[in-house]
């Protein structure tokens, strides 16, 4: 018998900018809280390019999130940050409609094995702190409270994050 993939993380194709930016008009309050304004197709092309001081471009990656081949999400993440044995989540969407069905937590479980598999031993993202599902969800998902602190990615916005970690 075959087995069915449901859930995959591919390389981001700008083919599929219009199925992408749905997912970001769908989550338009979290754009609103982080950055002030509703998100654009500008956004996608920032949020692919961002990283934290002092990372390799190779180490970073913008992965769309396909369930039976249909964009539903998007995961940004950053490995080797903050150190060698940690890998860093900047950005992780699900499309609105879908969120609450379990399509987060599966999604973040394939990152979160070939994180395992790569050899890294945590996984560590910010929440902002204004974003109580993020907060619960991430917790949810077995991510610890660590410390808050002031953004370093765009300092100008006055980021309050609260730094959260899962050993893997």
């Amino acid at each position: 018998m075959e087995k069915v993939v449901e859930y995959t993380l591919n390389d981001y194709n700008p083919l599929e900018i219009d199925s992408i930016f749905k997912v970001y008009e769908s989550n338009q309050p979290y754009f609103i809280l982080s950055g002030g304004a509703p998100a654009t197709i500008k956004t996608i092309h920032e949020n692919r390019e961002e990283m934290p001081p002092n990372t390799a471009p190779r180490f970073k990656h913008y992965k769309v999130i396909k369930f039976h081949k249909d964009i539903i999400g998007i995961i940004d993440y950053v490995e080797k940050y903050p150190d060698e044995d940690a890998a860093y989540v900047g950005l992780f969407l699900i499309h609105k409609p879908l969120q609450g069905l379990g399509h987060g937590k599966k999604s973040f479980q394939i990152l979160e094995a070939q994180m395992k598999k790569t050899g890294y031993k945590r996984i560590r993202l910010g929440v902002l702190k204004d974003n109580a599902s993020g907060f619960n969800f991430w917790k949810s998902l077995g991510f610890n409270y660590i410390q808050e602190v002031k953004s370093t990615v765009h300092p100008e916005r006055d980021w309050i994050i609260l730094v959260m970690e899962k050993f893997i």
